[in-house]
């Protein structure tokens, strides 16, 4: 007696797994990360001055009145790097930084007129986990969390050397709320 075995069993079974890892991944999950991320694409990080004329280095640049804050970690990590040279100028009140490029900061380029030290945006890295309003019973809004971690850096950043600023060196804690329109998801804040 002769008995047929079905050969096509495992690519059935193969392709049930394909698409059921598929169609997880097009949950909610990667619309919230959608939302999130077109919101933060317009978050990127800068330090500039408030002029917008031409910038000749040296420049001073004067911190708040009466501030005692230590130096912008974006300043702090150009100069880690090497690529500035910073100056503290203490008057009565008013603490002021002198800032100078080096030779390997005028090399990369690292100003850029109108927008300053500019470092990347921030992106989602991982949908940690989501909340749905009302008790899960309004699956228009939501309440997000999320890890972020700055993404299209420039070629000449050292991430260690910009460690102080949160998502920069390793992944970040964000929060969100998402809200569902006509036209999808949309992040109305986050923080």
């Amino acid at each position: 007696m002769y008995t047929k075995v079905n050969s096509n069993l495992p690519l059935l079974s193969g392709l049930a797994l394909t698409s059921a890892a598929l169609l997880s991944a097009c949950g909610p999950e990667g619309e919230f990360e959608d939302a999130i991320n077109a919101e933060l694409q317009d978050r990127e990080m800068c330090w500039n001055i408030s002029s917008s004329k031409p910038v000749t280095f040296p420049i001073k640049v004067k911190r708040s009145f009466g501030s005692s804050q230590d130096l912008h970690p974006i300043l702090a990590g150009l100069q880690a790097q090497g690529l500035v040279e910073l100056e503290v100028l203490d008057t009565k009140f008013i603490r002021s930084d002198k800032i100078d490029l080096t030779s390997e900061g005028e090399r990369h380029d690292i100003w850029t007129d109108g927008e300053g030290f500019c470092l990347g945006a921030p992106e989602v890295v991982e949908i940690v986990r989501f909340t749905y309003a009302d008790n899960g019973q309004n699956e228009n809004a939501a309440s997000v969390e999320f890890t972020y971690q700055y993404e299209e850096v420039p070629s000449w950043l050292d991430r260690d050397a910009f460690a102080g600023i949160p998502g920069m060196a390793d992944p970040e804690e964000g929060y969100a709320e998402v809200q569902k329109s006509s036209d999808g998801w949309h992040a109305s804040s986050w923080f």
